[in-house]
């Protein structure tokens, strides 16, 4: 075969690459190990629809394949690439969440995945999962904004980077770097413009652990004439979803950060938590969302339970460290679940984290150095389960 056909060859095989990336993409996610990230085609409107992915597209890794002339540019050493052009708008997925840049609404929203779905190889098949939060700089939470640009600053098999810039009118344009690996993780970089995030849930109870002392747990109906409220959350803070089957959790780096709840009267006149408001102080942030029926659980103690032993319909979703926080008379009492299944009344129980097995294989964030990482928090919330 001489070198001209050979040539041709290379070209076409370089096209019909091009033209698979999308479907090779879609087998990729179905492999535990890989983050895709997505071309929606067309830009979300009023609403996102995530189920119909009928004009989506995943981004190859290699731009390459989009030259005039792919050979050329493969085989160039002084070749570095091109941008990518987004159409529509930009989705990252992997089997734990889902990740939605809301272009025409400034927002990223956030989807968990049920344990259920990420250990199913057709996972990427069923949706990216129950949303949990919407993300918005704080300058553009009073305003309508855009995302007017997402950059790919990383696209490789275990991590996605992307800048996202937002404007509103009348404010400075500012922006954010979202990094995405295989796990539930998503750190979140502010740049030196962008003085926090507002995070918009459907919390109905907000928890900041303590490694030492009781953990303190807040409402909005405990604040009946307040609209905000300042958190005294060192690093770590979960927020409990309605429903009992969702839950995220934000860690970051010590620093001077700020946290506030915004409080406002919802349906029926019940007080809800409308809003949380973050300060970075020029730190990333680390936010991980997690799914599963009865993930967290609130009883009321009735007089009937008076000197008995009784037994919740809740269980426990899958093996962890529970911890159980009793209130009774304004007094409150904390303490870990008993392994061996003992019956106990409980006021409410939740996993602050799961324990994972790369804790043994990094202690400390890659990305922040000497600063404790999400899993490192994981490991101590979980011993002081334990122990107690």
């Amino acid at each position: 075969m001489n070198s001209k056909k050979i040539a041709l060859l290379s070209h076409a095989l370089l096209v019909l690459l091009a033209t698979a990336a999308g479907t090779t993409a879609t087998r990729q996610i179905q492999a535990a190990a890989n983050v895709v990230i997505w071309d929606t085609g067309s830009r979300f409107a009023d609403t996102v629809d995530t189920e119909n992915r009928a004009g989506w597209k995943a981004v190859p890794s290699e731009l390459f394949v989009f030259e005039a002339d792919p050979p050329k540019a493969a085989s160039d050493p002084g070749y570095y690439g091109r941008e990518y052009a987004f159409k529509g708008d930009a989705v990252v997925e992997n089997h734990n969440l889902a990740a939605v840049f809301w272009s025409d609404r400034g927002r990223v929203i956030l989807y968990s995945k049920p344990d259920a779905a990420r250990s199913s190889a057709s996972s990427a098949n069923n949706g990216p999962g129950k949303k949990i939060l919407e993300l918005t700089p704080l300058q553009t939470k009073f305003q309508p904004g855009r995302i007017t640009r997402c950059e790919i600053l990383r696209n490789a098999g275990d991590e996605v980077v992307v800048e996202a810039s937002f404007s509103t009118r009348g404010s400075e344009d500012v922006s954010a770097v979202f990094s995405f690996g295989r796990n539930e993780i998503v750190e979140i970089k502010p740049a030196g413009k962008m003085k926090g995030v507002t995070l918009l849930s459907p919390v109905e109870y907000t928890v900041v652990p303590a490694f030492v002392g009781d953990d303190l747990i807040f409402s909005a109906a405990g604040y009946p004439s307040s609209d905000a409220l300042a958190i005294p959350a060192e690093n770590v803070f979960v927020g409990l979803l309605q429903g009992e089957g969702d839950e995220w959790v934000m860690t970051w780096p010590k620093g001077n950060q700020q946290l506030n709840l915004r409080l406002a009267a919802g349906p029926q006149g019940r007080r809800v938590i409308e809003s949380i408001d973050f300060e970075n102080d020029g730190q990333s942030l680390y936010l991980a969302a997690l799914s599963a029926p009865g993930i967290w659980h609130r009883e009321e103690l009735k007089p009937a339970y008076l000197e008995k032993d009784v037994a919740l319909t809740w269980k426990r979703p899958f093996a962890a460290k529970w911890r159980t926080q009793l209130t009774e008379a304004g007094v409150t009492t904390a303490f870990a679940f008993r392994e061996s299944g003992t019956m106990q009344m409980i006021f409410f129980a939740f996993r602050i984290w799961r324990t994972l097995i790369d804790i043994a294989l990094r202690g400390t964030s890659s990305r922040v150095a000497n600063h404790p990482s999400p899993n490192c928090c994981r490991r101590q919330a979980s011993s002081r389960a334990t122990i107690r």
